[in-house]
Formats: C-alpha cells, structure tokens, sequence
C-alpha cells in the first residue's frame, strides 16, 4: 500500500476499522506505523466515527475511519471543516427496522423456509446414523430457567411447537427461543445464535420512536417476533442499506449451479461483515467535495 502511495501520490486514502487493526495497550500499533508513514509522505489524518443507524438504517454498526490527506497549498482547517460539514449533511434518522422486512408469504420468505427445511431433514438423517451426542448447552440453559423461575423441559405452546420456522430450528435454538420469551414476552427481536442469556434484543428507540437493530454479525440468527419466523439474509442485506431485492430478483431468474446461488449465509456473511453503504456513499460525497468543491458551504 505504501508503495502504491510512493508512485501514485493519490490525493485521498481511507482506512476503515482501524481502531481494530491493533489492540496491544501501549505498544506501538500497526495504525501508529502507517500514520507515521503517511505523515512524512504529506498527509494529514483525520479520525471519522459513524454508526449506520445515524444515516437512516435500522441497524446500529459503529466504525473507525481514518481519511488521510495530501492538502499541497489547500488549508488543513478548511479541508476538515468540509468533511464534518458533509458527514453532517447525511445525517438521518433511522427507520423503523419491521419496515425493511418482507412479508410472510414473500418468494424470498417462502424459499429460504423450504431451503431450511430440506437442512433440517439432513441433520436429522445424520443424527439417526451418528447416534446421541453430548448436550453441551442444556447445563446453562436449565441454570437461566431456574433463575426465571420456570420449569425447564415444560412443554412447547402449541402455536410455537406447529410453527414451520421454529420446527427448522436446532434444538439449542429452539430452546433459547422458549426461555427468551419467558424472560421478555414483549421483545420483537431475539437472536437466538446467541448464548441463552444475551438472546433477547430490545430494540426499541424511545427518542425517535422507532425500532433499531442491534449490530448486525455475520452469524446473527435473528428471530422476528411479528411473523414468528427467522430473518432473510436479503433483509440482514436491506438494513446495511443495500438494495439488493431488484438484484436478487434477477438472479433468480436465471438458472445457475447450486455453487453460485446467493444463500442466505451467503447474504447473511455480506452483511455483517460490510460497511454500511450509506456511510460508504457519505465518505465517497465528502471526499468528492474535498478534491472538486474545496470552498462550498454547507
């Protein structure tokens, strides 16, 4: 990277995350080397925090960004003052997260069930020829349902035990699920990939009013109370801000090996793992008016 600086000279390079490049204490980081790199090549370095849910998502993902500029004859204060001036301007308030999902009876909803329901039967064809296995959970599991109060083992209600989605569920999850509810019968989110007693997520933000998600990780298995069923990776996809369904949409319609399908760990994998493409397109517009629009106003 630094070479590529040396010979090109680009006005502008971003870094995001670098508040995880390194985490030794006092110890002298690998971000410490590069600023000091960058420093003596020109540049100048200005930290960005966002999080997503500050530019309209429903989902809160806090990130590092380092902007380090080459300003020749341009003023440091100025420059810098444009960037906080822009990130500003794309400020927004989050969206309501059960706006971005589909409905029940959805394509999408209605693939991904059945997709869920052909895995299920396969473990249950290898557990029938593997035999028992230890039950590494159930020890913390019974311990959560004392410290509620509540029988472990009592029987499933009805309408959970006949729902498709909960059947599709691992029996660790499906006993998170159980005891989630009886901890938070109200909660509307709960992520069941999750030990026993972090399952629930409130989400609800009191001052605007709406629901905001927890970050989003690549293994979240988040279970949407309203619909009682578990979320698409194409909506994991929507709260990062992509607009994938118009792609997806595409993509369906044309006949591929199974290899290549865009599976819902595929998506969900996207999803936890990418920058918020709001905040990308903030960073993008803020640079662009640094290098073209150096004077405007905002």
């Amino acid at each position: 990277m630094l070479a590529y600086v040396q010979n090109h000279s680009p006005s502008i390079v971003v870094f995001e995350n670098v508040d995880t490049m390194d985490d030794r204490g006092d110890a002298t980081s690998n971000l410490d080397i590069l600023l000091a790199e960058m420093s003596n090549r020109g540049y100048e370095n200005q930290v960005i925090m966002s999080d997503a849910a500050m530019f309209g998502l429903p989902a809160r993902r806090k990130a590092a960004g380092s902007a380090l500029m080459e300003f020749g004859e341009r003023s440091i204060s100025s420059m810098f003052a444009t960037v906080r001036a822009v990130m500003s301007s794309c400020v927004r308030t989050s969206c309501c997260a059960p706006e971005t999902f589909l409905p029940s009876d959805h394509a999408f909803a209605v693939s991904d069930l059945e997709i869920r329901q052909k895995k299920q039967d396969k473990r249950r064809e290898l557990q029938a020829k593997s035999g028992p296995t230890a039950q590494t959970w159930m020890d913390s599991h019974m311990s959560f349902a004392r410290s509620l109060k509540f029988r472990w083992g009592e029987a499933v209600p009805r309408e959970l035990k006949e729902n498709e989605w909960y059947q599709t569920l691992t029996e660790r999850e499906q006993d998170a699920l159980r005891l989630a509810t009886i901890q938070s019968p109200s909660v509307l989110f709960r992520d069941i990939s999750q030990a026993v007693g972090r399952v629930n997520s409130p989400t609800l933000d009191s001052v605007p009013g709406v629901h905001v998600l927890p970050t989003i990780l690549p293994k979240m298995q988040l279970w949407y109370e309203k619909q009682s069923r578990v979320w698409l990776g194409c909506e994991a996809m929507i709260c990062q801000g992509y607009p994938i369904l118009p792609l997806l949409a595409t993509y369906e319609a044309v006949k591929r090996p199974q290899a290549r399908t865009a599976t819902k760990v595929l998506l969900q994998e996207l999803a936890g793992s990418a920058m918020a493409l709001p905040v990308v397109l903030a960073i993008f517009a803020e640079h662009i008016c640094i290098l073209f629009m150096g004077t405007c106003r905002y």
